[in-house]
């Protein structure tokens, strides 16, 4: 340890000079800053810092906290050094609260885990993943207490150790380096506020459920925030924590067992999910235009085979009227709704996936938990949800007093507590994808409700409902049979090579900063189609609202979205309509439409054409069938140039901050194969922009 301390000091020198050379501005700017009781952090690029001094990387992972520590001095050095020679001295304020934060570390296994760590971690510099479940309340700590021997009358400091849970012990010998072993001691420290404090608070991690293994139980553990980070993270997010591993263990009392814990003392905290503009790397951006470009000929072909690696899309903040859809699946056994959920789980960056036998309302919504004496609130399916995707299966097991707490959380997005003396409102904003068996077998006599024994107020808060019959098809139990007995895919194709996972992600993140505009053609249609359905007689009054109106403009917008335009057409509309009427919301204009025994067609510009033709003559629209034949290729080409005059690409640099690239390095035809990864400027998005697509 002594070696390791002489080699902190030869390099202190050198990261001095380092902070210097590589963050004058950022230290400058915080010692500009007036308020000196603020702590402020400095984010390093781990491997720049690593890469300017090899050595400190050895040293970092031997020693993390004497390395931190002296990485803190070091910058700290540095700023004073600054603030000496700048002609601004006058205006600068000396901070002691600079916080040096490592980001962007190797991802190596010894240092990047999934998995939560073990004992024999304990000591050892790491970022773990996971997300965020509990938070308690945050607090003054005092750290340091101020002590005076009553012998020799030499005062000393005690700092509160963390491992102890900052309990502080009285001295036992005087520190007095002239020996004066004194055993009596007063405290100076009494001040009502005490004069060595600093903000603390825990929040409690569990593992991803992306990352768990079938049959594993998550497991979490709790993580100590001090000073600036301890707003730095809310219950829901998934984060990054590095930091270092220590154990934590009650005061000893005789005759009871220790309890040692392991708990991480964070360094730095990065929030995966926040809701920042969509940030994709420049190849990415290039592949995404050059796709649409392929398909500029037959677009409908190019959605088909985004559809065919299954696309869900993400959520708008700023929706006044819900932006995101719910769909339920209603099938008999063996239809794949179980597998469907399970894939929609891994498409979205933010998933929970859950059972409905044993959900409990606190388990959906947010259960209150008593910690240390105070009542602190723990996030339930729903709310971990919040911003991605929430799927349910086996609907219909939640008991009937459960189901109704979910109500305020499809159709407002939010969830209003109030347990334990705490009153609140947590977001909701997430797609619920449920699925459910029919009471029996299906009887097509019967209303949707009496099959599922679901109430209608439920059953109107899903956009889209399918009915999954398992009913007799030759064609489809031949495709079955090659499945399952040959092990090959009846539709693969060796030409096509399907989106991977990631790149699906991407292109979805993308996507969902794009606000179309609602075309009048396409407005009218969804009117007259609207007017039509809560004209039938025998309708469905408790599906016929004006939700029905609303789930019809998320379909059209979120279709747009889909293939890229920034103007919902004829086309969306027609899609959207085609959608409502396979679902149980009653045929008003199509008839025969299934659900199970569907594919994707051959010539889907055909299948489209015969389409739209049918709807709109039965809708009386035939003077709108010109207009309908119109694909928007010529919207996605102006939804191109449209980002790339007005945005600024933001892409993935080997930093931890982004760089910008210059609109004229993209433009190099009238069909640009680049798209913009930044959408802020057209982040201003509509009551309906907020869309899943399933």
């Amino acid at each position: 340890m002594q070696a390791v301390a002489r080699l902190l000091r030869k390099y202190s020198d050198e990261l001095k000079r380092y902070a210097e050379k590589a963050y004058s501005d950022e230290l400058m700017s915080i010692m500009l800053t007036e308020d000196n009781r603020l702590h402020y952090s400095v984010m390093i690029d781990t491997m720049s810092l690593f890469e300017s001094n090899v050595t400190f990387a050895h040293i970092l992972f031997e020693c993390p906290e004497r390395a931190l520590k002296i990485l803190d001095q070091a910058f700290h050095q540095a700023a004073l050094n600054i603030s000496k020679t700048h002609k601004r001295i006058s205006s600068m304020v000396i901070k002691g609260t600079i916080h040096v934060r490592l980001t962007a570390l190797p991802n190596l296994p010894e240092i990047c885990r999934t998995s939560l760590p073990l004992c024999s971690d304990v000591g050892q510099f790491m970022c773990i993943s996971g997300t965020v479940i509990r938070r308690t309340a945050p607090k003054v700590l005092e750290y340091r207490k101020l002590w005076k021997c009553k012998k020799c009358r030499h005062q000393f400091t005690i700092d509160a150790e963390v491992e102890k849970g900052y309990i502080f012990e009285k001295p036992i010998v005087c520190p007095n380096p002239e020996w004066c072993n004194g055993k009596n001691f007063s405290l100076l420290s009494t001040d009502v506020v005490p004069q060595y404090c600093k903000d603390y608070c825990e929040i409690k991690i569990q593992q991803q459920f992306n990352t768990l293994t079938v049959g594993s139980v998550p497991r979490s553990m709790w993580v100590i925030l001090e000073d600036d980070l301890v707003d730095s993270c809310h219950p829901g997010n998934d984060v990054n924590i590095s930091g270092i591993l220590i154990q934590r263990w009650k005061p000893l009392s005789r005759g009871n067992f220790i309890n040692i814990d392991l708990v991480l003392y964070a360094h730095n905290v990065e929030v995966k999910n926040k809701n920042i503009s969509g940030v994709v790397s420049e190849s990415l951006a290039h592949e995404f235009g050059k796709f649409w470009l392929e398909n500029q000929s037959d677009p409908l072909k190019g959605r088909d085979f985004i559809l065919s690696s299954i696309c869900p899309q993400k959520k708008d903040e700023n929706s006044r009227i819900r932006g995101d859809l719910h769909l339920l699946l209603v099938g008999d056994p063996g239809t794949g709704k179980s597998q469907f959920l399970k894939f929609a789980s891994k498409i979205c960056m933010r998933t929970v996936l859950t059972s409905g036998i044993g959900t409990t309302n606190a388990g959906l919504t947010v259960s209150a938990v008593k910690e240390s004496g105070k009542w602190q609130l723990e996030a339930g399916a729903l709310v971990l949800a919040d911003g991605g995707l929430c799927c349910i299966d086996e609907f219909s097991c939640i008991k009937e007093q459960d189901k109704t707490c979910i109500h305020e959380a499809m159709e407002q997005q939010t969830i209003s507590v109030a347990k334990a003396g705490l009153v609140c409102s947590l977001s909701t904003k997430c797609s619920i994808l449920a699925a459910t068996n029919p009471k029996g077998k299906y009887d097509e006599n019967l209303s949707l409700s009496e099959n599922t024994a679901l109430a209608s107020p439920l059953l109107s808060r899903f956009d889209i409902i399918l009915v999954l019959l398992d009913t007799y098809d030759e064609k489809w139990d031949k495709m079955v049979f090659w499945i399952y007995f040959r092990r090959t895919k009846f539709y693969q194709n060796p030409k096509k090579s399907f989106w991977s996972l990631s790149k699906m992600r991407s292109y979805f993140n993308m996507i969902r900063y794009i606000n179309p505009k609602m075309n009048p053609s396409c407005e009218k249609v969804l009117q007259t189609y609207y007017r039509r359905q809560r004209g039938l007689e025998g309708r469905n009054f408790a599906r016929t609202t004006p939700r029905l109106l609303q789930s019809l403009i998320r379909l059209a917008e979120g279709h747009a979205r889909l293939m890229f335009r920034d103007e919902v057409l004829i086309i969306d509309a027609v899609i959207a309509i085609i959608l409502m009427e396979s679902s149980m919301s009653g045929s008003a204009v199509l008839d025969g439409l299934t659900t199970l025994h569907t594919s994707f067609p051959e010539d889907p510009i055909s299948e489209y054409n015969m389409k739209a033709k049918t709807v709109l003559e039965l809708l009386e629209l035939d003077d709108l069938l010109t207009d309908s034949l119109n694909y928007g290729f010529s919207y996605q080409d102006s939804c191109l140039k449209k980002l790339l005059s007005e945005a600024s690409f933001t892409c993935k640099s080997n930093k931890s901050n982004s760089y910008l690239y210059d609109k004229n390095d993209f433009s190099q035809s009238s069909h640009s194969s680049n798209i913009s990864s930044d959408f802020n400027t057209t982040n201003k998005h509509s009551e309906f922009s907020d869309v899943h697509i399933l």
